[in-house]
C-alpha cells in the first residue's frame, strides 16, 4: 500500500483492484490464473480501468500503467496488448517464461505450475505466454526498473524487454537498475523501496515531459 499512498500524494489518481488470480475472494478465484496468464486477469483490469474513468470521469490521455513482480509481468502483457496508457513502468517483472525456469530462485517447479509446461516438453506454451512475444506490438513509452541482484525475478527478464523494446522504431525505453534485489524491497528494506518509488514517479515524469 506504500506505493499507492506515494502517488496519490504526488498527485495521482491512484485506481487497483483484484482481477482473477489475486487473493480475497476464495480459492477458486485465486487459482483461475493457474495455466491462463493474460488472459480473465487481464480483461479484469481493462474492465475496471473503463468502470473507473467512466465513473470519475477520468482523463483518458493521461493513464498510466505500473506494477511489480506478477504486476510487472502484466504490465509487459498490458502494453503489448493495448496502447490506452501513455507511459508504463514495469518493475521486477517476468517478460520471457522460457529463460524464467531456469534462471529464477523461486525454484523451477513455478513456471511449470503456473504456465503448464516445461521448456523441453511445450516451449511454445510457455513462449505464447510471455509478453517478450508481443513486444513488436507494444507502442507505449516505457521505464523498465529492476535490481541486478534480483534472484526472484532475475535481470535478464529486463535485459531481454530493454533490447527487444530499443530496436522497436519510433519507441522509447528508459532503464533504471539498482544493486539489490527489488522483489522483497519495501517489505525487507524499506528505504530500497522509497528509492525504487522514486524512480518510478521520476520515470513517468520523463516520460510524460517528453510526450
Amino acid at each position: 500500500m506504500f506505493e499507492f499512498q506515494f502517488f496519490a500524494q504526488a498527485g495521482f489518481n491512484v485506481i487497483f483492484c483484484n482481477p482473477r488470480g489475486s487473493s480475497g475472494y476464495g480459492e477458486e478465484f485465486a487459482l483461475s490464473v493457474v495455466g491462463h496468464y493474460g488472459e480473465r486477469d487481464y480483461q479484469d483490469l481493462m474492465e475496471f480501468v473503463d468502470y473507473v474513468v467512466s465513473k470519475f470521469n477520468l482523463d483518458r490521455s493521461k493513464l498510466y500503467v505500473t506494477g511489480g513482480s506478477y504486476g510487472g509481468f502484466m504490465t509487459n502483457w498490458i502494453i503489448t496488448h493495448t496502447d490506452r496508457f501513455q507511459a508504463a513502468v514495469t518493475q521486477r517483472s517476468i517478460s520471457n517464461w522460457v529463460s524464467f525456469y531456469g534462471t529464477s530462485d523461486i525454484g523451477y517447479h513455478f513456471t511449470y505450475d503456473q504456465i503448464g509446461s516445461r521448456p523441453w516438453e511445450n516451449l511454445d506454451k510457455l513462449w505464447d505466454k510471455s509478453p517478450l512475444k508481443y513486444v513488436k506490438n507494444a507502442r507505449t513509452p516505457l521505464l523498465i526498473h529492476h535490481a541486478e541482484m534480483d534472484f526472484r525475478c532475475p535481470i535478464e527478464q529486463a535485459e531481454h524487454s530493454s533490447r527487444h523494446y530499443a530496436n522497436l522504431a519510433a519507441k522509447r525505453c528508459l532503464y533504471a537498475s539498482q544493486k539489490r534485489g527489488m522483489s522483497f524491497h519495501v517489505q525487507v528494506n524499506p528505504r530500497g523501496g522509497l528509492i525504487g518509488s522514486n524512480r518510478c514517479l521520476s520515470g513517468l515524469r520523463a516520460i510524460r515531459a517528453r510526450h
